[in-house]
C-alpha cells in the first residue's frame, strides 16, 4: 500500500491518481473505448533525487494487456505532505499480452501473476518481461490473485482456492469452498479467503496438505459478499460489495491473556446457556455443543434439530432447546439422550425457551407461549398449557423471565410486551409501543427493570411499573444482548463491541438518551457481533457468531480491575423512586 498515492481504475477504461494527503486528483489515464482495468498497482519508489520521487504503475486490462506506466512526483516535506505530479505519466514499452481476458492480477518485486478466464494463472518475470510458469489445476475461470514469491494463493469460480509452489509450478493445498471465490490473503501464519457468501474465512498455513483441509474460523459481520481482504501488521481489512468496510484486530481477538480463555466452537453460536460445571452452545451448523466449564473440552455433541438452534436453557438435570425447525427437544445432562420432543402445532419457530421451577415456558413466531411441566423427578414432561397467539399483538421474538414474572415482546405494526404473572399465567398488563422502527429481538427481566433490545443502535432501560421507558443508551452499532451484574448493564453488539454501563450513573444522567461517552468501559475482543452474555460471581463469558467463546475471570481480568467490584444487591425500586423523586425536582426547578 503507497503511503502518497491512491490509484483506481474503472470499467470505463480509466485510472485516476490522487494524493492521499489532499484527496486531489493528480492525473487521469484514460485507454480506449471498451477496455475494462482488472487492477492497478503502485510499485514502491525506485529512487529519489533532487526533491523528485520516480515509481512505475501497472494497469491490467480485461482485453489481455499488462502496461506498465512511468511516475514522476515531488517529494513531500515535513511541512509540505502533499504530493504533485511533475509530469503526465509516461507509457513504457513494458507490455504483457495474453490470448485469453484477463480476470485478475498481482505484482511482486520479481514477478506478475495473472489470473485469466481460461481458468490458468499465468506467472511473468518481471525484469526479463517473459512468461515462466503457467499454473493449471482450476476448472473454471479465476476470480482473485494474491502474490507473496515463491507462493501464490488464486481463487477461481469452480468454488476452490489453491495455494502455489510457484518455482515447481505446482497446486500445495486445496481450499474447497461451497460458492465461488471472491477475494484470496495470505501470510506466513494465515490464508484468507471470501466467496459469495457474506463470511471470510481463516485457515491455518502450517496445516499438512496430506490432511483433510478444515476451516479454523470464519469472519462474519459483512452485509454481503467480501470482494476484497488485506491484513497488515496484525489489522484484517476487509471491504464488501454494500460498502461496509470493516477493520478488526483479529489476533487480539484470538489470543488469550492473563484472566482470559478462549473456547473454540465448531461453528457460529446463536445462543449460549452457563453453569458452574459446563457452557453449553447452540449453533449455526444446527448442533448443541456441551464444554466442561474448567478444562473447556468437549463433553458431547447433541444432535437433532433440522434448522438453527435459536434458544437454550438448562438445569441440574436437562438441557432444552429451541429452533426454527418447530421443534423443542429435552436432552439428559447425564448422557445426552432426547427425553421429550415437542413440535409446535402451527409449524412456527420457536423463538425462546426458559426453565421456570418444574415448568418450561416456550415462545414462537406465532405469537404463542407454551407451557411444558416437569414431572418424576427430570424424566417425564407433558404439555400443561398453551396460550394461543393474538393477531392483535404478533409474533413473538423475544422471552425472559424471573420468579415472579414473565415478559415476551412481540412485533406487529407496533412493537409491545406483555407481562404475566409467573405462577397463574394471568397478564399483569401489556405495554404498547409508539414505535414501529423495529423488532424487539432480546429481553431482560429483573422485575421492575427491564431491558430492551431491538434491530438498532439504542438499549431501551424500561421501569415495568410505570410502564414506561426512562432511558435510552446509543451505541456504536446494533445490541443484540444484555444483563445486568453488580449494578452494571452490560451489552453485546454488533462487530464485537461489548460496552459496560453504571447503572446509577445512567438514571442519574440528565439526558433521556445517554451516549457511549457515558459509558463506563468499551472493549473490541470479538471479531463478530457477540451474541449472548452469561455473568456469574466468577466469569463474564460472551460468544460471537465466529463461535468463539471468551471466558473473563472477574477478579483477574485486568481490563475489569476498576469495573466489578463486590457490590451489595442492587435495589431497582428503590433506584426508580430515587430517579423519579430527582426527575420530579428537575422538573419543579425548570418551572419556578
Amino acid at each position: 500500500m503507497d503511503s502518497r498515492l491512491i490509484v483506481a481504475g474503472s470499467c470505463k477504461g480509466r485510472v485516476k491518481i490522487w494524493c492521499r494527503e489532499s484527496s486531489e486528483c493528480l492525473a487521469t489515464i484514460q485507454h480506449k473505448k471498451g477496455t475494462i482495468i482488472c487492477r492497478c498497482h503502485l510499485d514502491p519508489p525506485l529512487d529519489q533525487a533532487a526533491g523528485l520521487v520516480r515509481q512505475l504503475l501497472y494497469i491490467s486490462t480485461r482485453s489481455g494487456a499488462v502496461m506498465r506506466y512511468a511516475l514522476v512526483a515531488s517529494l513531500p516535506t515535513e511541512s509540505n505532505r502533499q504530493v504533485k505530479l511533475i509530469r503526465d505519466p509516461q507509457l513504457e514499452s513494458f507490455r504483457l499480452e495474453h490470448e485469453e481476458p484477463i480476470t485478475c492480477s498481482d505484482v511482486g518485486p520479481s514477478h506478475i501473476i495473472v489470473g485469466s478466464s481460461n481458468s490458468k494463472c499465468y506467472l511473468w518475470d518481471k525484469k526479463r518481461e517473459i512468461k515462466v510458469k503457467t499454473l493449471e489445476r482450476h476448472k473454471n475461470a479465476i476470480r482473485c490473485v494474491y502474490l507473496a514469491y515463491p507462493k501464490a494463493l488464486s481463487g477461481s469460480k469452480d468454488k476452490t482456492a489453491l495455494l502455489w509452489d510457484l518455482e515447481k509450478g505446482v497446486a500445495i493445498r486445496e481450499l474447497q469452498h461451497s460458492i465461488d471465490v471472491r477475494s484470496v490473503y495470505f501470510n506466513n501464519k494465515i490464508l484468507l479467503t471470501s466467496d459469495d457468501y457474506k463470511d471470510i474465512y481463516l485457515w491455518d498455513m502450517e496445516k499438512s496438505s496430506a490432511v483433510m483441509e478444515t476451516c479454523v474460523r470464519a469472519l462474519t459481520g459483512h452485509n454481503g459478499p467480501a470482494h476484497s481482504v488485506y491484513c497488515e501488521k496484525g489489522v484484517l481489512l476487509s471491504c464488501d460489495v454494500t460498502g461496509v468496510l470493516i477493520e478488526k484486530d483479529f489476533w487480539m481477538c484470538i489470543e488469550e491473556k492473563p484472566g482470559m480463555r478462549i473456547l473454540r466452537c465448531s461453528d457460529g453460536v446463536n445462543c449460549m446457556v452457563c453453569d458452574s460445571t459446563q457452557v453449553v452452545v447452540g449453533l449455526l451448523n444446527k448442533n448443541i455443543e456441551v464444554y466442561d466449564r474448567e478444562s473447556l473440552r468437549l463433553v458431547r455433541t447433541l444432535k437433532g434439530h433440522d434448522d438453527h438452534v435459536w434458544s437454550i436453557d438448562m438445569n441440574r438435570q436437562f438441557i432444552v432447546s429451541g429452533s426454527w425447525d418447530s421443534s423443542v427437544r429435552i436432552w439428559s445432562r447425564e448422557d445426552g439422550s432426547i427425553l421429550f420432543l415437542y413440535v409446535h402445532p402451527h409449524g412456527r419457530e420457536i423463538s425462546g425457551v426458559k426453565i421456570l421451577g418444574n415448568r418450561i415456558l416456550v415462545t414462537s413466531l406465532a405469537g404463542s407461549l407454551n407451557v411444558i411441566e416437569e414431572f418424576g423427578g427430570g424424566t417425564s414432561f407433558r404439555i400443561d398449557r398453551f396460550f394461543p397467539g393474538s393477531q392483535e399483538l404478533g409474533e413473538i421474538y423475544s422471552l425472559a423471565c424471573d420468579r415472579q414474572y414473565i415478559l415476551t415482546g412481540h412485533t406487529l405494526t407496533n412493537s409491545c410486551f406483555k407481562l404475566w404473572n409467573a405462577h397463574d399465567f394471568s397478564v399483569e398488563k401489556i405495554i404498547r409501543e409508539s414505535c414501529n422502527e423495529s423488532i424487539i429481538w432480546n429481553i431482560y427481566l429483573q422485575y421492575p427493570i427491564s431491558l430492551v433490545c431491538r434491530d438498532n443502535e439504542v438499549l431501551d432501560v424500561y421501569n415495568l411499573e410505570k410502564a414506561e421507558c426512562v432511558k435510552s443508551l446509543v451505541h456504536e452499532s446494533k445490541v443484540l444482548c444484555a444483563t445486568i451484574h453488580e449494578g452494571k448493564i452490560i451489552c453485546g453488539c454488533q462487530y464485537g463491541l461489548l460496552v459496560i454501563w453504571n447503572i446509577t450513573s445512567v438514571l442519574n444522567s440528565e439526558k433521556r438518551r445517554v451516549g457511549m461517552s457515558g459509558s463506563q468501559s468499551t472493549m473490541y475482543e470479538h471479531s463478530a457481533a457477540i451474541s449472548n452474555i452469561h455473568v456469574d460471581n466468577k466469569e463474564l463469558i460472551t460468544d460471537d457468531y465466529d463461535g468463539i467463546v471468551i471466558l473473563r475471570d472477574l477478579r483477574h481480568y485486568k481490563k475489569f480491575s476498576r469495573v466489578f467490584r463486590r457490590a451489595p444487591q442492587v435495589d431497582f425500586k428503590q433506584i426508580f423512586e430515587d430517579f423519579e423523586e430527582t426527575d420530579e425536582q428537575t422538573c419543579s426547578g425548570v418551572r419556578k
